[in-house]
């Protein structure tokens, strides 16, 4: 595993800039990338957010774009009908739903994390981060608690820093490693720990935990890895005793069951027919289920079967430059 070059993603070419960040692959020569936060053009024409109200209570997928969130419908069908748009994010990335079904999208130029009821445009809450720029979230449905994931921190230097916040209107308290040099995706797990994939001061993948009652955020050793390949980090999800963990380097899920300090390889689902992955989500159970995935590279968000991780169908409609999948289940909202 080597250092390597950025690439920021624009919404048609990726401008490269070297740093100390991972490179973009062209998606015609290769079948992997890794995301970084999408650099919108400046004459980019306001259009107005809009939402159907006919889709009745029903569980909703949103999708973060370049400059947007789209909102489908028809989860557990064949296919996904886009019902809605939200527009006037500056570039939005990660994002997650709490126990009411509210849906909180990170918009790191912003430097906000805004909170939509389910089914709503129009933001009810606003949650500043004076400590970087947000890059992803997670909520412990449990506590109600939300982590935000800087990839900076407020100078726009790393490492960056996790904050976790005791409510939308709380007071975060932040944490940071010096080994977990840029935090990425992040998630909660049954048990209330918070799980963040990263990478380290080699720019080298790393995960790190943070457990309910613990004053640190501690990094976790790797077991079942091949260190003579490269990773690339994306999104995680806690599925039952396992947590999912997407590698956009070699297109696929990996399995990792967190025992102690150490994260180890159970499982590897490859995926086809996809360039890049970014925060992924699955839905439904047993025969139904399913693994959503947005394909940033390819501007495109691809079902499969899970854990078969057989190719399923592809949405294009609505799609720019896809990054986090989230899924709101209304429990309250306008409809």
């Amino acid at each position: 595993m080597t250092s390597r070059c950025v690439v920021m993603i624009g919404l048609s070419v990726a401008l490269a800039a070297c740093s100390q960040m991972p490179a973009m692959r062209n998606p015609a020569t290769s079948a992997a990338g890794v995301f970084r936060r999408p650099q919108i053009p400046a004459k980019t024409p306001p259009r107005a957010s809009w939402v159907r109200r006919d889709v009745g209570r029903q569980p909703l997928l949103y999708i973060t774009n370049a400059n947007s969130v789209s909102i489908y419908s028809g989860l557990g069908s064949s296919a996904l009908t886009l019902v809605g748009e939200i527009f006037g994010f500056q570039g939005p990335t990660g994002a997650c739903t709490d126990a009411q079904g509210n849906i909180f999208v990170s918009d790191g130029p912003a430097r906000v994390v805004d909170e939509f009821a389910y089914g709503s445009i129009v933001p009810e809450n606003v949650m500043t981060d004076t400590l970087g720029e947000p890059y992803a979230c997670a909520i412990d449905t449990a506590s109600g608690r939300i982590a935000v994931t800087n990839l900076t921190d407020a100078s726009g230097n790393e490492p960056g820093n996790v904050l976790v916040y005791p409510s939308p209107t709380g007071t975060p308290v932040e944490y940071s490693n010096s080994t977990m040099n840029e935090p990425l995706f992040c998630a909660f797990d049954r048990r209330g720990n918070l799980i963040v994939d990263a990478y380290d001061t080699s720019f080298d993948p790393v995960m790190a935990e943070l457990r309910p009652t613990g004053k640190k955020i501690k990094t976790l050793a790797w077991s079942g890895l091949d260190s003579k390949k490269e990773y690339e980090p994306t999104g995680l999800e806690p599925s039952g005793a396992v947590t999912l963990w997407g590698d956009t380097f070699n297109v696929d899920i990996d399995q990792l069951k967190i025992t102690g300090s150490t994260s180890t390889l159970v499982a590897t689902l490859p995926l086809s027919n996809i360039y890049s992955i970014g925060q992924f989500i699955t839905y439904g159970s047993g025969s139904s289920e399913v693994v959503i995935v947005p394909d940033y590279s390819g501007s495109r968000v691809q079902t499969y079967s899970y854990p078969q991780g057989t190719f399923l169908f592809s949405t294009t409609n609505g799609v720019s430059l896809p990054v986090a999948a989230v899924i709101s289940h209304p429990q309250s909202g306008r409809f």
